[in-house]
């Protein structure tokens, strides 16, 4: 059985170009729409029809030898290290999702489908950069979703490797997304820097992949020259590549790294300069630190570092319309959604999924007085996603949206203590002003009586989840919040049957 089984199955011959152009065209609709993730994972697989009915894609169905050769490459690149096998059978059982850079390779075999798989990277592209986001762009639990397919094009050729550059968003995270500097570095190895590639990095957001285009923090390993000892060696380069930053950040601003960050906190400039060097990571974090002045002070090709940077800043922003780096547009409309936050939201979500069980009412009573125990003595064991789809879809999404990869009540019991943390701060965090704005959900009239609150809440969670071993909520409730001790903990949470 597959792991991470994808349910949003987009037909073709992959022997005839029409097929493919339409399944590239379904794709891309897909990828306008933002449909193609389900639970917070990529959820798009590419099939062949037959007269059978639909199969997986196979190897077999890429002819090109060439291009075989670049998809055995693709795939040994990124996290896992190590050479890929391309294998013979992909069974319905087999946990590889190959379909996407297969679809690539195999409409690549057909030079008058090159307009529609670049208007595909593009979509491509502009979901990545509308999420900024790493975390929605999960293909399994190791690899991202189009970075193979996009390398496949710049491999085949360079002038496209500034699309790959550019689908590699600023809010990247390296520690459970890393690796992935090997396919720019491997293009960087290839090609030099050429002016392709120098215009892949000025279109690369994220600061740290590029730098790894010739450095790897993890490893302190530089595989290729940096770009600043090239720019010194070759000052006559220097004027295309300010010349390339320019267009680029006059043409399409740098996505901000994190939320908290600004137009005012953050230099685009500077980080784009600051990356030409095998420079400590940290630097790119902060605005002041003894070993980034050092650098900045330093002289670069014309004048200080530092006075270059600003002389290309000041330029920019007096030609201009906006400023040079932005949020991501999801990111906006997260905050539109915020703002319709009501006090005591994860308890009015709660609520209805509580209400339809055997004796509803008076489980709720039991949550806010703990009068009517029997109403949880009467709980079974709940399959919690088809519960709450059927009658709490609020609590279904937030479900979803905290338990990546969710299928079971397993994978809530694993992540359950992402699901506690709206709640301690409703609960446990609120003073009395702000337990009063959800007084009508749950009235509440001092923190100790929220403390118990709190603790029924886990009751009624822990009675549905069957009694799991929880040590996260152990910790949290008897070293850190200390509301029981190690014996009251075990016997009201433990599972004795």
């Amino acid at each position: 059985m597959q792991s991470f089984k994808k349910h949003t199955l987009i037909p073709l011959d992959p022997q005839v170009p029409l097929s493919i152009a339409q399944a590239l065209t379904q794709y891309r609709h897909q990828l306008q729409q933002s449909t193609i993730l389900r639970e917070g994972m990529f959820d798009i697989e590419f099939v062949a029809v037959t007269d059978s009915g639909n199969r997986r894609l196979q190897i077999d169905d890429l002819q090109d030898s060439g291009l075989r050769s670049l998809l055995q490459e693709a795939l040994s690149l990124g996290p896992d290290g190590e050479v890929f096998t391309l294998p013979s059978l992909i069974s319905d059982e087999c946990d590889l999702y190959l379909s996407e850079p297969l679809l690539f390779a195999i409409a690549m075999q057909h030079p008058h489908l090159t307009p529609e798989l670049l208007a595909t990277a593009d979509a491509m592209i502009a979901f990545a950069r509308w999420h900024n986001d790493v975390y929605n762009m999960w293909l399994d639990e190791t690899r991202i979703f189009g970075v193979e397919a996009l390398f496949l094009l710049a491999r085949r050729a360079p002038e496209q490797a500034w699309r790959l550059a550019h689908f590699l968003v600023a809010n990247w995270d390296n520690e459970d997304s890393n690796g992935y500097e090997q396919f720019m570095a491997r293009l960087l190895n290839l090609n030099g820097w050429s002016e392709e590639m120098l215009r892949a990095f000025v279109w690369c957001d994220s600061d740290r992949l590029r730098q790894g285009f010739f450095y790897s923090d993890e490893t302190g390993i530089q595989s290729h020259q940096a770009l600043a000892d090239f720019l010194k060696q070759n000052p006559q380069r220097y004027l295309q590549f300010k010349q390339l930053l320019s267009e680029r950040l006059l043409s399409c601003p740098k996505l901000l790294a994190t939320e908290w960050r600004t137009t005012e906190t953050d230099d685009p400039v500077q980080l784009f300069f600051i990356s030409m060097f095998p420079a400590a990571i940290d630097w790119f974090d902060v605005q002041e630190s003894e070993g980034l002045e050092t650098l900045l002070q330093s002289h670069f090709i014309q004048a200080r570092l530092k006075d270059e940077i600003d002389t290309l800043r000041a330029s920019l922003e007096r030609q201009a319309d906006g400023p040079l780096a932005c949020p991501a547009e999801g990111w906006q409309q997260d905050a539109d959604d915020n703002e319709d936050y009501r006090p005591g939201q994860m308890l009015r979500q709660f609520k209805p999924l509580v209400l339809a069980q055997p004796q509803g009412e008076a489980l709720w009573q039991y949550l806010q007085d703990g009068s009517h125990p029997q109403a949880l003595e009467a709980q079974r064991p709940l399959e919690i996603l088809a519960a709450s789809q059927a009658h709490a879809p609020l609590l279904h999404q937030h479900i979803v949206d905290y338990c990546v990869w969710v299928e079971s009540n397993q994978q809530i019991i694993h992540d359950f203590w992402l699901l506690t943390y709206e709640m301690t701060n409703e609960l446990l965090d609120s003073d009395d002003k702000d337990a009063a704005d959800f007084a009508d959900i749950l009235p509440s009239a001092t923190p100790q009586q929220r403390q118990q609150q709190y603790l029924r809440w886990l009751d009624i969670w822990f009675t549905w989840l069957g009694k799991p071993e929880l040590e996260d909520i152990r910790e949290q409730v008897v070293d850190k919040l200390q509301l029981l001790d190690q014996q009251q903990y075990l016997q009201r949470f433990g599972n004795h049957s």
